[in-house]
């Protein structure tokens, strides 16, 4: 990203809220250099009226000392990429040599730690880690991690799921032992999915917007200023909302109200989710996951798995009152 296009993007953030958070995502966002974000602090600063929070998203290779001071410095929120023991994490990801990388996550997440950062971590479940549920939770713990997010694989391409995509059997299998291990966990371990999940048996908002039925709560931009749903939203059909620098930003994120993911989110829901009774739980999931019935009709991918993921949860929480908001 140019630096025009990044301080009207801050300029412009500021100028809408008092309270801005930034994630800074990929690919792999450390390939902009230090510099990049010294530039990026800087121009923050200098707008005194906003309070910019900064998290970012890292696969974790690139990280060193130099790396680990800015984020100190500008007190970032740092997750990592890690996917579990090395013969799980190093199964899709490796470098072009086909050597794996979860030696250099470890080391910085212990680089990190030496500047006073404790790590988030993102762990993206594919059917081949399912049988391990409980050695990835095991590390999580040995690395002092507490604080993580678990994303089920998933790739559709041309109307076809591709591996290594989780399968709704893999996510009820990995997910009611991932419940199940976190329940009994007493460290203080936190898991976003999990957490919403319970969240919203209690009546209280669910958080992650894979729950919420709605794909207004932020926006992606790229490196040329161009402005996406999110990330999730992605390839030659995906919407784009405006680009910085040639429309108002206000006026480029007003359409994740009105513009086509933003309609779709609602019109898109088929029936038979509106009327199931885990509804206000899942608000028919992400769009982003939907795939095509044999009728032409399109529904959420883990729409039977969520179901019986959910069902599980609320029979371990049963001596909890739990209230579903109408």
């Amino acid at each position: 990203m140019s630096e025009d296009c990044l301080k009207t993007l801050t300029r412009e953030a500021s100028e809408m809220a008092s309270k801005v958070e930034f994630l800074w995502h990929g690919g792999e966002p450390l390939l902009a250099g230090p510099s990049f974000f010294e530039t990026a602090l800087d121009f923050q600063r200098s707008t005194s009226r906003t309070q910019f929070a900064n998290f970012i998203q890292s696969n974790g290779t690139l990280i060193n000392d130099e790396w680990a001071g800015i984020f100190a410095q500008g007190k970032f929120h740092v997750r990592l990429s890690l996917d579990g023991p090395r013969f799980v994490h190093d199964r899709y990801r490796k470098h072009r040599s086909a050597r794996g990388s979860q030696n250099e996550v470890i080391r910085a997440i212990e680089i990190l730690q030496n500047v006073g950062i404790n790590p988030a971590v993102s762990c993206v479940i594919t059917e081949d880690s399912v049988p391990y549920v409980s050695d990835i939770y095991n590390l999580l713990r040995e690395l002092n991690i507490l604080k993580a997010s678990f994303l089920p694989a998933f790739i559709h391409m041309n109307g076809s799921v591709l591996p290594p995509t989780l399968s709704p059997e893999g996510y009820v299998r990995a997910y009611t032992q991932l419940f199940d291990i976190w329940a009994e966990d007493t460290s203080g371990m936190s898991i976003r999915e999990l957490e919403g999940i319970v969240s919203g048996m209690l009546g209280r908002p669910a958080g992650d917007c894979t729950f919420t039925g709605t794909c207004a709560t932020a926006a992606r931009v790229e490196s040329d200023g161009s402005v996406y749903p999110c990330e999730l939203h992605v390839g030659e059909h995906a919407e784009l909302y405006g680009r910085v620098g040639v429309e108002p930003l206000f006026h480029i994120l007003a359409r994740r109200y009105t513009g086509r993911v933003g309609r779709l989110c609602t019109t898109l829901v088929p029936e038979e989710c509106r009327k199931c009774k885990w509804y206000s739980l899942c608000h028919g999931g992400c769009y982003a996951a939907y795939v095509d019935r044999s009728d032409g009709t399109k529904f959420y991918y883990y729409c039977e798995a969520r179901k019986q993921l959910f069902s599980h949860i609320s029979q371990r929480m049963a001596p909890v009152t739990i209230t579903r908001p109408n």
